[in-house]
């Protein structure tokens, strides 16, 4: 049984595996692209402005004994690490639908 602290975490990182395995192919040829990596600079950077306005607000908190202990400018690790789950996910079905389907 994991710890509580690191089950985010893990569930992340299993859902990360199972994307990169259900689109490999079409990951490898995205990632070679300029743009992807300009946009997902673009999302993470969005993400982390609005969480960290919220979290300033006090709209949105984490609970501390549910995460690692790992943070960077008041945000979670595990908080980036959901921003580039997002970001690649999408990209991913989006090409996948579009190009790999014909």
């Amino acid at each position: 049984m994991l710890p509580p602290q690191s089950e985010y975490f893990f569930i992340l990182s299993v859902y990360c595996l199972a994307i990169v395995s259900l689109f490999a192919g079409t990951l490898q040829r995205v990632a070679r692209q300029r743009h992807f990596w300009i946009g997902m600079f673009t999302f993470f950077t969005w993400c982390t402005v609005l969480d960290y306005v919220a979290i300033s607000l006090r709209w949105w908190n984490f609970p501390v004994g549910r995460l690692l202990g790992l943070g960077l400018v008041g945000i979670p690790i595990e908080e980036y690490c959901l921003f580039v789950l997002a970001y690649v996910l999408v990209v991913a079905s989006w090409e996948f639908v579009i190009n790999d389907m014909d």
